[in-house]
């Protein structure tokens, strides 16, 4: 790998975890405000990083087997 992958891969990579961790201080309020509970809101967002651990290699391998589009 040489120089120029490596920036392309670090922008994308911050890129990436900005909009990751930039929805959950924009997303909480609207969620609270629909009337969700505090407990259930910190239950959303507890759970998703688990869901995102758990379907990353299922995808990855669909991906694989019908191809990446781009």
């Amino acid at each position: 790998m040489n120089l120029k992958d490596y920036a392309r891969f670090t922008e994308i990579n911050l890129a990436f975890a900005f909009s990751v961790y930039l929805i959950s201080p924009v997303l909480a309020p609207y969620i609270k405000g629909m009337g969700f509970s505090s407990f259930q809101l910190g239950l959303m967002f507890s759970i998703t990083p688990f869901i995102l651990i758990f379907s990353a290699p299922v995808v990855g391998k669909f991906s694989d087997r019908v191809g990446r589009s781009g």
